[in-house]
């Protein structure tokens, strides 16, 4: 099946497919897939490239709606297992970041929630000020019966 989707992809992208050789070892194999596979991404890079930025859009939008799809169907496990992976992903990458890029990400992240405010409509502003309120007054409850307890 792996052979048949890399040949089907190198026909398509226009790349010479190295049929597999009599006797081939495992090691042989792997590193011909290897092979093929890194001319499949560099050609599809290269024509993705090339794209309009409308294309480019659209197939961006269409990845992250099959993202969506793909992590709605997950177990709730499977879930939290991602998100704390994600998670932990960004926080190596912040803090890979200079003072300046975490300073720039800062005030990009500032400004692009207060954009977000100023475009929720006052039924979505009250709700939402309901919902903190509650956050907040549960978060007190359970700090209280912590130092009770």
């Amino acid at each position: 099946r792996k052979e048949e989707n890399l040949e089907t992809n190198c026909n398509k992208l226009g790349i010479e497919y190295i049929a597999p050789e009599p006797n081939e070892t495992k090691n042989e194999r792997d590193a011909r897939h290897q092979q093929l596979q890194l001319s499949i991404n560099n050609k599809r890079r290269c024509q993705n490239n090339a794209e309009s930025p409308d294309k480019r859009r659209r197939v961006r939008d269409s990845n992250t709606a099959a993202q969506r799809h793909r992590r709605a169907n997950l177990s709730p496990e499977q879930q939290e297992s991602e998100r704390r992976n994600i998670t932990a992903f960004r926080q190596r990458q912040r803090a890979n970041l200079s003072p300046e890029q975490q300073e720039n990400a800062r005030r990009i992240n500032t400004g692009s929630r207060q954009q977000q405010r100023a475009n929720r409509t006052s039924e979505q502003q009250e709700n939402e000020r309901r919902i903190n309120t509650a956050s907040r007054q549960q978060q007190r409850a359970n700090r209280s019966s912590e130092q009770q307890g």
